[in-house]
């Protein structure tokens, strides 16, 4: 039942052309065992987790926060400038800003710091920093892990 709704969802949520653009070099796998939304593994491979079954504008979220994440790691291993809070704000504040374009003003946002990163002036470094630490991606060599905990 998970599979089959999350794989119905996951194939219309990629319909979005901009989502199918990130994905196009990414492998999305589905493990209903996973308790986060997702994890980001080396090699753009993404698992998308039980939190994503639902209403599609939330699977599109995670999996817009997932692919920004897979993508902007790549380039990380090529660019020693990029540091991981760079990558996890840069990938969750486009998330954010997704999140309210696409979804109307009454729908719950699905991370409490939506609307903080989605504002068109972006929050100063301390707060920012409080609330993405728990989203910064993991390493741990030799593969290097990204995890998104809530």
């Amino acid at each position: 039942m998970f599979a089959r709704n999350l794989t119905e969802t996951l194939l219309h949520v990629l319909d979005r052309p901009e989502l199918r653009l990130l994905a196009t070099e990414c492998r999305i796998t589905l493990d209903p065992a996973v308790a986060h939304p997702f994890h980001v593994r080396a090699g753009r491979q993404i698992v998308l987790g039980s939190p994503c079954l639902g209403e599609r504008r939330v699977v599109a979220f995670h999996l817009r926060h997932a692919l920004e994440l897979a993508v902007l790691s790549e380039e990380a291993s090529t660019s020693e400038s990029l540091s991981r809070l760079k990558i996890s704000f840069s990938a969750a504040r486009t998330a954010a800003r997704f999140w309210m374009l696409d979804a109307p003003a009454d729908l719950p946002a699905p991370e409490v710091w939506v609307r903080t990163l989605a504002s068109a002036q972006p929050p100063r470094a301390t707060p920012c920093r409080s609330f993405l630490m728990p989203y910064i991606p993991l390493s741990a060599p030799p593969v290097r892990v990204l995890c998104l905990t809530p």
